[in-house]
């Protein structure tokens, strides 16, 4: 039922584009620079917490994402280390998906207080619902799940680094979060086809909206809007590779997408680079 996705050369890939320079987008990294090495104090790490759900379909919800999530929250764990611990727990609780700073007097999931992700498996069923009315079936259907799961909780991971590191953002929050999953997800050795997935997601999320003047007052970009900037974000990455993607850019924003992506990457690599884990 779930897709397994490639991390055979993830970590690898990883390196090279989310933390580290790429040498598509970035500036050479110079091998003399001394890596900076993480204090005991800051040994934190995302920790996924799946509360038992209590519905045989939620059942199915989870063990269709669990694998995917665990390696994808292993690859940030492995590179960054936190300040302290932040949970990430998926479960029953409607609430999210979303980031809490710890702030909010009262708030709580699955009876956890502090900063954490809170991801309900009710998302999951809603992305599931959208890309059904869209016409996915099968496997694609189950791979365009998972896939787009990985997306918002990679959105959701990278509010919580925005706000543990203390992270200058210029412009959307949400706009920053984007990017943040984008450029993490892109790295994977599959991640074009990934990002893509959750593309699909938000175009057709996009499309059965009914807008009205409050919609244009929300925090978040309009959700075509969001998918625009996704294709963009993974043809630039690489416009030969993702040659597939010219007909669903407009030309004047495709010749701009290689420079949007390199701006993003050079971006979260300063912005990173002092939280590394470990020396590599």
């Amino acid at each position: 039922m779930m897709k397994r996705v490639a991390y055979s050369a993830s970590l690898v890939v990883l390196v090279t584009t989310f933390i580290l320079c790429t040498s598509q987008c970035c500036k050479p990294c110079d091998e003399n620079a001394k890596t900076p090495v993480v204090t005991p104090s800051n040994n934190g790490s995302f920790i996924a917490k799946f509360i038992e759900p209590k519905s045989p379909q939620n059942k199915e919800i989870l063990d269709a994402v669990k694998k995917d999530v665990e390696k994808v929250i292993a690859l940030l764990n492995e590179r960054l280390a936190l300040p302290h611990d932040i949970s990430v727990i998926f479960s029953d609780d409607p609430k999210g998906p979303l980031y809490s700073p710890g702030v909010l007097t009262g708030f709580s999931v699955a009876g956890e207080k502090g900063r954490l992700i809170a991801f309900p498996y009710e998302f999951v069923e809603h992305i599931g619902d959208v890309l059904v009315f869209g016409g996915f079936e099968g496997k694609e259907l189950n791979e365009a799940v998972v896939d787009s799961t990985l997306f918002a909780l990679v959105h959701e991971m990278s509010h919580a680094l925005i706000d543990v590191f203390e992270l200058p953002v210029l412009g959307r929050d949400e706009d920053a979060a984007d990017s943040g999953s984008a450029i993490f997800l892109t790295s994977l050795e599959d991640g074009a086809q990934i990002v893509h997935n959750a593309v699909q997601f938000w175009r057709l999320r996009g499309q059965a909206l009914d807008l009205h003047d409050l919609s244009f007052a929300d925090e978040h970009g309009l959700d075509t809007q969001r998918a625009y900037n996704l294709v963009c974000w993974i043809y630039g990455r690489s416009v030969t590779k993702n040659a597939f993607l010219e007909h669903e850019l407009p030309t004047s924003r495709r010749a701009r997408c290689p420079m949007e992506y390199s701006q993003l990457a050079r971006s979260w690599d300063k912005v990173l680079k002092e939280h590394l884990r470990k020396k590599l």
